[in-house]
């Protein structure tokens, strides 16, 4: 205390003399601290020991030579230890059941040392499936834990080309996405394309396109997902032809046209659209034509091209006749009579909706043919037709009342026919 007495005495000055002892101590303490705060802040590594979960560095373990002794595990000691992880982790699953959290999760890392010891490929492994765990069970401080393990891991990866586009580096890349670090699983797979594209390994880069896009799919990212699809889709299609490709083929292009609905880009989807119909029919999957065909009409109307949907419409619907396909049919037809109501095409409308009865009646649809009553009626009231409009409605209350359903609602409707009626009397 005297060296600090004299210290404050040679620098301050005689200002200092005034203030109390005490209160200098107390100053000095609290800057201390704050100094101490401020470093640990600054450091990654101090940074990283406040996690008491932290697996920066390997523990001691029962079942483990020495941390001192830097030898290789002999096949007894690899076998019991494989053989705890699994004892451990049935342990763990069944704490986890009963509420025991702190206890499942003590029991798991101890299996993550152990993995660590068994080689990379264990660890990564049990990184991915523990963290995720970790993750449903809002574990933060775990999850951190995890997820530092990991990037340090990828730091270890990166350095050989050869080991990123190992099994390691597809186990790593998977193990980014079962913690929700979506970010990092992006940037490891778009470094892991890098590589394969140099190597011009197109299987590499197939996976890896794949990975890629369940990503963004994930982090509901569209357009990304669209631009990795389309990436996918050349380079399946700079291959040789077979059976399989064309199903893969087909499968993106309707991947491809769902995700380019929802960024918007309906040029690319109508595209897709019309390749993946051509597609299916050389396939000879005629029964899915029609849904395609109706796809290709909403994608129309939404690009506001409206007499290629109605074009599409009818394509979708005459595949759907042919193959008795009564229920895409029906859904076609309302589809292509609400389009030509928008538009104000209430005649070719009128004609949409009869045809929609029609098929309503074939498939036994009584409410589709109840609702088909009230539109054309609707319809007809609207081009003013009331005698037609009328006969709807009637038509509808009749089938209303065998069904027990909307009697009220035609009824209503009727009752405007018969005021009009009283009043021409009158």
């Amino acid at each position: 205390m005297k060296a600090i007495l004299n210290f404050k005495q040679k620098w301050v000055g005689k200002q200092v003399q005034h203030y109390d002892l005490a209160s200098f101590e107390q100053c000095l303490r609290l800057s201390l601290v704050l100094g101490v705060w401020f470093l640990s802040l600054g450091s990654p590594a101090l940074a990283a020991m406040e996690n008491p979960r932290s697996l920066d560095k390997p523990k001691a373990d029962p079942l483990l030579p020495s941390l001192t002794l830097n030898r290789p595990l002999s096949p007894l000691e690899r076998r019991l230890i494989e053989e705890t992880i699994v004892q451990l982790n049935q342990e763990a699953q069944q704490l986890l059941e009963t509420s025991q959290t702190d206890q499942a999760f003590d029991l798991w890392f101890r299996i993550l040392n152990l993995q660590r010891r068994l080689g990379r490929s264990q660890e990564i492994t049990g990184l991915g499936s523990i963290g995720e765990q970790a993750w449903k069970a809002g574990r933060r401080i775990e999850l951190e834990a995890i997820t530092d393990r990991l990037h340090r891991l990828e730091t270890e990866l990166r350095k050989s080309p050869q080991q990123t586009l190992s099994s390691d580096g597809k186990a790593l890349g998977l193990a980014y996405q079962q913690v929700r670090d979506l970010n990092a699983a992006q940037t490891f797979y778009q470094f892991q394309l890098q590589l394969a594209q140099q190597q011009q390994d197109s299987t590499a880069m197939a996976e890896i396109l794949t990975e890629l896009i369940a990503v963004q799919w994930g982090s509901l990212n569209y357009a990304l997902a669209t631009d990795y699809t389309q990436q996918k889709l050349t380079l399946l299609r700079s291959g040789p032809v077979t059976l399989k490709s064309l199903q893969e083929e087909r499968s993106l292009l309707n991947s491809l046209a769902f995700l380019a609905q929802q960024i918007g880009d309906y040029p690319t989807q109508i595209s897709a659209l019309e390749e993946t119909i051509a597609l299916t029919l050389d396939l000879g999957l005629v029964e899915e034509v029609p849904t395609l065909w109706a796809d290709l009409g909403n994608a129309y109307r939404a690009n506001n091209q409206f007499n290629l949907a109605v074009q599409s419409y009818y394509q979708g619907y005459g595949f759907a006749q042919e193959n008795q396909q009564y229920e895409a049919a029906q859904r076609i037809l309302t589809s292509l009579g609400q389009l030509q109501e928008a538009e104000g095409q209430l005649q070719d409308a009128i004609q949409t909706y009869e045809l929609l009865r029609q098929v309503h009646r074939y498939s036994s649809n009584l409410l589709g043919l109840l609702d088909s009553y009230d539109r054309l009626g609707q319809l007809y009231l609207q081009i003013q037709r009331p005698e037609q409009a009328q006969e709807q409605f009637e038509q509808g209350l009749t089938l209303a009342r065998r069904l027990k359903y909307r009697e009220l609602e035609f009824e209503v409707n009727l009752q405007q026919f018969e005021e009009v009626e009283d009043h021409a009397n009158f």
